[in-house]
């Protein structure tokens, strides 16, 4: 029964992911498997309705969890690129995704957009309102929920590129 129950929350999760893409350049002057540095911000972020200081204020795990966050955020968005784009810590490269966290809520989302520019200053892509949809409320902590929530928004954000650059 538990398993039943937890296929039908994925299901349902898969299929409440928004985002608005807004195409700029064409992103089909990237090559396949191209790596590009990503760099995620909270400097604008609203978390359970505080300011990123205020929260780790009040969340004392915050600094040693954030880590964790991003991670899930990444690896979410590589879930979905399958290979065909490669986000991380690759500050060599051409290419940055800028990921600026808007809100995180107990109301069971993440929120944030995201810029994808070339080293010459050229917006590839910009995707505006990326969220993993709302989700079911999950057993733990908040930092826990926050934890899911980025691995579902990152899973959005990375089926929205992937979708935007196989379109090219």
């Amino acid at each position: 029964m538990k398993n039943i129950v937890l296929a039908a929350l994925l299901c349902c999760i898969a299929t409440c992911t928004w985002a608005q893409a807004i195409k700029k350049d064409s992103l089909a002057a990237i090559k396949p498997g191209t790596r590009i540095n990503v760099v995620v911000d909270f400097a604008e972020a609203a978390i359970m309705g505080m300011d990123e200081k205020a929260f780790a204020a009040y969340e004392t795990d915050w600094k040693a969890d954030k880590g964790t966050v991003v991670a899930n955020l990444v690896n979410g968005i590589n879930n979905r690129l399958d290979g065909v784009l490669t986000v991380g810590d690759f500050s060599d490269s051409p290419y940055t995704l800028k990921v600026d966290v808007k809100d995180i809520s107990a109301k069971s989302k993440m929120v944030c957009d995201a810029r994808l520019t070339g080293q010459d200053g050229k917006l590839y892509l910009y995707v505006k309102q990326v969220n993993g949809g709302k989700i079911p409320p999950l057993p733990g902590t908040k930092l826990a929920r926050i934890k899911y929530w980025a691995t579902f928004t990152g899973r959005s954000l990375g089926s929205t590129i992937r979708k935007q650059y196989l379109s090219q």
